[in-house]
């Protein structure tokens, strides 16, 4: 974990301290950082454009990522956006699994995309919402 990335863990756990919440480690991955809240994987960015930015909620579809909510709010209200979110199993990105393995980028969920996309990127596109490139 970076600096910056444990500044952003930081500011992570301050705004669910304020909601009466708590954030789980839960590994690193490809310069990612893992955590839980509500049982749903929160990535910590390697990189991002705003202060309330760099966070990912790995199994959502899709959220706006500036002004409200900003990704910082969505990490918070994680647990919730997964519950209230379209079980599309034709999605591009996002998972059907509300936790996602460090490990293999897989959220377990037998009827999500991801448990058969054999390629390492594609399943992290998948839980970043957008394309990447690997180190």
């Amino acid at each position: 974990m970076t600096a910056e990335q444990e500044a952003k863990r930081e500011q992570l756990e301050e705004a669910l301290s304020a909601a009466g919440k708590t954030l789980l480690p839960d590994g690193e991955s490809q310069g990612y950082v893992f955590t839980l809240v509500d049982g749903v994987t929160v990535l910590i960015t390697r990189k991002w454009r705003n202060p309330k930015g760099g966070y990912k909620v790995a199994a959502l579809r899709t959220y706006p990522e500036v002004g409200d909510p900003t990704s910082l709010d969505a990490a918070v209200r994680a647990g919730e956006l997964f519950e209230r979110q379209d079980p599309d199993r034709t999605r591009n990105y996002g998972h059907r699994g509300p936790r996602v393995n460090y490990m293999d980028w897989r959220c377990g969920d037998p009827d999500c995309p991801c448990s058969s996309e054999p390629d390492l990127q594609r399943r992290m596109e998948r839980s970043i919402g957008y394309r990447v490139r690997m180190f």
